[in-house]
């Protein structure tokens, strides 16, 4: 089992240390070869107010990790809008004598993405530290200076226990005219959608305001926000160019501590739902494996895997993966493909979506391919919605 290396944190934007813990836990997750034993501590800067994670885990340790992670596989129904994410290249592109040059970070494995870049930009580089992804830079360090007009960062500054340390090699990377499209996930929204606190590789917790005082530090100075507009719902989208001077550090804002933290212990609270029908997943399993009865278990992921930690699963539930390198996600439990268990799916009793996103997708394919249709009744979705 890999262990996460932890080191001291303070405020990254005002170096405080007058820290207030909002949700301390532990949770296991699942890279290609190993399962990372993780232990969170979400605090927020009773300073400034920006909420992040302290301890902070290692360079490190989070490059190990990330470089071991699954990608996105061939034929992955993207979580996002693409249209919204081109949308405002096109609109930062514009007016430029010729095409844009576009520098990604953290780009992943998206083929429909970049075959709409291409027809917005004149070259595309891509910066991502996972071993299995094909990229341009596996460090950011390697980026030539003023090399990009366009530099985008989509729900990668969340994972970064250094932000400035990014953002000023961001800052670094663009053109004199160019800019930077940054998104995160909304603490503004915790309350509702808690996705920025659900993944525990997520280290930072950013409002508009933390974000954009967050890159005024580097030198980078906000034109652009947008909710509506983020190619994720539970995010929102910022656009900066560069400025010509840096702020020093953030100063004093009791208003920001307030709200932030409001929204930090609202979005645990939410959190709360997940943990409910884990519990309800469970005892259905339990009982219809005492009548005989088959459940599935679909998509071997971070949901799945807090539904198996500390519970036996009964012998007659399966777990189903379209991803073939999930066979073995599990040490102790085989993960089978769909196709594999089509007879099994077809008269199961009880189905767990373990992807939210897909949910529908997937109970559309069971139909297809078996005649059975799943029902509100005889199904559940692991998500923290209610």
């Amino acid at each position: 089992m890999r262990k996460i290396e932890y080191e001291d944190r303070a405020c990254d934007l005002c170096a405080g240390r007058d820290l207030e813990e909002i949700w301390k836990y532990s949770i296991k997750s699942r890279t290609k070869s190993d399962i990372t034993q993780w232990k969170v501590r979400n605090v927020i800067c009773r300073n400034c107010g920006f909420a992040f994670v302290s301890p902070a885990p290692t360079r490190k340790s989070l490059e190990s990790h990330y470089g071991d992670s699954f990608e996105l596989f061939a034929g992955q129904k993207p979580d996002y809008s693409i249209g919204k994410r081109i949308r405002l290249i096109k609109k930062y592109s514009a007016g430029r004598s010729k095409k844009a040059s576009y520098l990604e970070i953290g780009s992943n494995n998206c083929p429909e993405f970049m075959s709409e870049l291409k027809k917005v930009t004149s070259s595309i580089s891509t910066m991502e530290i996972n071993q299995n992804c094909d990229s341009s830079y596996k460090n950011p360090d390697e980026i030539p200076a003023k090399f990009a007009d366009i530099v985008s960062a989509y729900f990668v500054f969340e994972h970064v226990p250094d932000p400035k340390r990014l953002l000023m090699t961001c800052a670094r990377v663009m053109s004199d005219s160019g800019h930077m499209i940054i998104e995160v996930p909304d603490l503004g929204i915790y309350a509702r959608d808690p996705a920025g606190l659900y993944l525990c590789e997520h280290v930072n917790h950013f409002s508009p305001y933390t974000l954009s005082v967050a890159a005024k530090l580097c030198g980078l100075e906000l034109v652009e926000f947008s909710r509506a507009e983020c190619s994720r719902p539970f995010g929102f989208v910022s656009v900066f160019k560069k400025s010509p001077t840096k702020t020093a550090r953030a100063g004093k804002n009791k208003d920001e501590y307030i709200i932030s933290r409001a929204a930090m212990l609202e979005g645990v609270n939410t959190m709360k739902n997940l943990s409910r029908k884990i519990a309800a997943a469970r005892r259905r399993m339990n009982e219809l494996a005492k009548a005989g009865e088959t459940t599935i278990l679909w998509s071997a992921n971070w949901n799945c895997m807090r539904l198996l930690d500390g519970f036996e699963l009964p012998a007659k539930a399966l777990i189903v993966d379209s991803d073939i390198r999930k066979k073995d996600y599990f040490k102790k439990v085989s993960v089978h493909l769909p196709s594999e268990k089509l007879a099994e799916i077809g008269k199961a009793s009880y189905l767990v979506l373990n992807a939210p996103f897909y949910a529908d997708e997937i109970k559309s394919w069971i139909f297809d391919n078996t005649g059975r249709r799943f029902t509100k009744e005889d199904s559940l979705i692991l998500d923290y919605y209610q």
